[in-house]
């Protein structure tokens, strides 16, 4: 269930991708890194997690939002001054959904977070709903912890650390 003529070399994928992208070439690496862990530990998270999506799904997925929704993708140093902004507000990444821009510290978890923070994501909340502003905040940051805990869990395992 590829991206590209039924391939599942999404290593390979990615770097079709990236060809089409302006991304520095740490941004690229990190991406390749990120897809590396995923595709090598998906097996062990979903048999620990019990969770339905294959690792196919999950990666062909996260290739269609990194083609759709990235078109920009700036990484700092955490001792740089850009970092501040992210330091002052306790956040791994910015985004912008609207210009598909991302500001990420340099690791595969903050990238991803940053991920699935700039895709589009619709909840539906009733107008009438007085907390609606707040419980769709709620199911943001759910949904962006969710796709990190796939990582966050990864490199415990790359650690020797079982979940």
């Amino acid at each position: 269930m590829g991206l590209f003529w039924g391939s599942t070399d999404y290593n390979l994928i990615l770097e079709k991708i990236l060809d089409s992208k302006y991304f520095s070439s740490n941004s690229k690496s990190l991406l390749l890194s990120m897809i590396y862990k995923i595709e090598s530990f998906y097996k062990d998270y979903k048999k620990i997690k019990d969770i339905e999506k294959t690792k196919e799904e999950f990666l062909s997925e996260l290739l269609e939002y990194i083609k759709r929704y990235c078109d920009n993708i700036k990484l700092i140093e955490p001792d740089s001054k850009d970092a501040q902004i992210l330091k002052e507000n306790n956040l791994l990444a910015l985004t912008n959904e609207r210009e598909r821009s991302i500001l990420s510290y340099p690791t595969e978890a903050a990238l991803l977070y940053a991920i699935s923070d700039v895709i589009p994501k619709y909840f539906y909340i009733p107008d009438s709903f007085i907390y609606k502003s707040a419980l769709q905040q709620l199911l943001v940051n759910g949904y962006n912890e969710n796709n990190l805990e796939i990582l966050s869990d990864f490199n415990r395992m790359v650690m020797g650390y079982k979940c």
